[in-house]
């Protein structure tokens, strides 16, 4: 920095930017590798090295002449340090010798794959590409190359391994193999044995050299790598695992990891020990273990029983299922599965164990989907021997497993099986298939849905939209005006959803006949509906009027009606005059109207005061003999027109 002092101030300007690396202090160290870069300068005290700008582009060692003479000491440098910078100057020096870095054996590549550093296994990876075109490639360098932390070369790698069919036959390299898990190397490695057979002795030669050789190292096996590997040891060495020293299994338990121990438990329940004759220092290192999923495989090892032991315990298995947590609920699954498909007899005996359960709450998260694709997979058959009133009792269930499982089953039922009623129920379940089942059944059964009118218009009570659309389109479209009677036509209008009383006025005005008009009046009036309200009023005039036995009946719609709180004015004033008039025609109407003027005008707003008060007015002059609120009185004379005479 240069300092400047302007007035009391100073100001600092940078002039120059100097760069210090991490082992900036180190001076001989830089000297070596960077004394020959002109970017790189020894500060006054000879204390420390800096860049200044961006470092040459150009090799910048110093004494790049003795070097170039011996270029194994850069190899050296790449095989031995453990740092960066060294093998980033490493790397420059060595790419000038080309005719050198041809002549590496596979040997020595290898070990530069294997570099801590990535920019020495990208240096590494096209001499390891030259070496195979070469012909020249051994195990060796395969399996640097699929062990190499730079994904290019495990590419390459697992291209390599592909292409060589015979290397099973190869025994230290498959056990190398086998102990590389990861990807792709299991699956390529699975594909190579899936083509081979191995006799006896040879099964046995390479599931113990695998194990042992896993226990003498050092490896970090993740329990997916183990669950891979004893799957596979498993499938392709079937006589190997099933007889495997408990001594080999006993030292995987005893180690600490997961990945060991769940390797050691899964050859557990391969092995041909029986259930009775495992022995107890094996159980406890697995009901000892720290790792659930280690645990868990206790279960799995019920296995070894009979499937018609397992049978009689299906119930006892069912309630571990539910209070299990989801490693030990996947192993069960696996012992349901075993019993599921050992004959039909106890297929339907794990379905009613897992039946009980479809009822009750979910204990754990993921149990229902867990048991809704154990029932899609493995309990088809046996459900469909489950009555109808149990299915029934799963699709209408509380719990949202039985309804997954109930509406699964539904599907391969005819619909025939259950009612009318019953489809037009299934029309407001909540799952969608459900709800289509009950479509269908609409559709394809006209007849019997004629037959009973009365629960399938139940359908229209749906709080699904698209399934209120299809009853309109059915009812509307198949019923003709000799399928419908008053009272059908009257329970539509009286829905409490706007679109289903639309769809019955709509009925009413298609298919009204003058003599039920009566039946409509009695039977609409008492609709909450302010809507079918304001309908029933058409109905007045035609129906009612004239009729005091008919009006009467009509107090409650009158009372609600006119009760109405700054709303349904139309319907309001239509009643009031309707009222109003009959009443003028008959006493006995006429006490009723008193009746119900007098209760509203102590509550009525001020605009329908005025007009009860208007109507009593009339009703009093009418028939003086009625008990009304009100007493008419002469009008007084001002003081003005007293005066003048008036």
């Amino acid at each position: 920095y240069r300092w400047s002092n302007e007035g009391r101030r100073s100001q600092r300007q940078t002039v120059a930017t100097k760069q210090y690396g991490p082992f900036a202090n180190l001076t001989v160290f830089n000297h070596i590798l960077h004394g020959g870069d002109k970017s790189y300068e020894l500060n006054r005290a000879n204390s420390a090295w800096s860049r200044n700008g961006n470092a040459d582009s150009s090799r910048g060692e110093r004494f790049a002449h003795l070097w170039d003479q011996d270029p194994n000491a850069a190899l050296d440098l790449l095989k031995l340090s453990r740092c960066s910078a060294v093998h980033d100057a490493a790397i420059g020096i060595l790419s000038a010798h080309e005719d050198f870095l041809n002549q590496l054996s596979p040997n020595e590549i290898a070990v530069l794959l294997n570099a801590p550093y990535l920019q020495t296994s990208r240096f590494a990876l096209p001499l390891a590409e030259a070496c195979f075109k070469r012909g020249q490639g051994d195990d060796y360098l395969l399996l640097a190359l699929l062990k190499s932390s730079l994904e290019a070369a495990r590419e390459f790698g697992a291209n390599v391994l592909s292409s060589l069919p015979e290397v099973v036959k190869n025994r230290p390299l498959l056990i190398e193999l086998l102990l590389i898990f990861g990807a792709p190397v299991p699956r390529i490695v699975a594909t190579l044995l899936s083509n081979s057979t191995f006799d006896e002795s040879e099964q046995q030669e390479i599931v113990s050299s695998v194990i042992t050789q896993l226990l003498s190292r050092e490896l970090a096996v993740s329990a997916d790598a183990a669950e891979g590997l004893g799957q596979l040891l498993v499938q392709r060495f079937p006589t190997a695992t099933k007889q495997l020293a408990l001594t080999l299994i006993d030292r995987l338990l005893s180690q600490g990891d997961l990945g060991k121990q769940l390797l050691g438990a899964r050859l557990l329940v391969a092995n041909s020990v029986g259930f009775k004759e495992v022995p107890d220092r094996l159980l406890q290192h697995i009901h000892g273990s720290q790792h659930e999923q280690v645990r868990a495989i206790a279960v799995a090892l019920l296995n070894k029983q009979s499937v018609d032991d397992l049978a009689q315990q299906a119930d006892m298995l069912a309630e571990l299922y539910y209070r299990g947590a989801a490693a030990e609920r996947r192993e069960l699954l696996g012992v349901f599965s075993r019993l599921s498909s050992s004959n039909a007899a106890n297929q339907e005996r794990v379905l009613h164990a897992l039946l009980a359960l479809l009822f009750r709450a979910e204990h754990d998260q993921g149990q229902a989907d867990e048991l809704h694709s154990f029932f899609a997979t493995h309990l088809m058959d046996a459900a469909r021997t489950l009555d109808k009133d149990t299915l029934w009792r799963l699709v209408q269930a509380q719990s949202a497993i039985a309804q997954r499982v109930g509406t699964a089953l539904l599907g391969t039922r005819a619909a025939t099986e259950f009612s009318v009623r019953q489809w037009a129920k299934l029309g407001h379940h909540a799952d969608v298939s459900a709800r289509q089942y009950a479509i269908t059944a609409f559709e394809s059964n006209e007849a019997l849905i004629k037959s009973q009118t009365r629960d399938a218009l139940r359908l229209l009570d749906s709080s699904w939209g698209n399934v209120r659309d299809f009853g309109f389109r059915y009812f509307r479209d198949r019923y003709q005006e000799s399928d419908w009677s008053p009272e059908y036509i009257v329970g539509i209008c009286d829905s409490t959803e706007s679109d289903v009383q639309n769809f019955g006025r709509e009925l009413l005005q298609r298919f009204f006949r003058e003599q039920q008009g009566p039946h409509y009046l009695a039977t609409l009036s008492e609709h909450p509906s302010i809507n079918v309200q304001l309908f029933v009023t058409n109905f007045l005039e035609e129906h009612a009027s004239g009729h005091s036995d008919r009006v009467l009946n009509l107090r409650g719609f009158f009372v609600t009606v006119l009760s109405h709180i700054n709303k349904a004015r139309i319907c309001k004033d239509r009643v009031l005059q309707f009222l109003l008039r009959e009443a003028l025609r008959d006493a006995a109407v006429a006490e009723m109207a008193a009746e119900i003027f007098t209760r509203l005008s102590l509550t009525a707003v001020r605009k329908d005061r005025s007009q009860l008060i208007k109507a009593m007015i009339a009703l009093q002059a009418a028939f003086p003999q009625l008990s009304l609120p009100i007493k008419t009185r002469p009008l007084r004379a001002t003081f003005a027109e007293a005066t003048s005479g008036v």
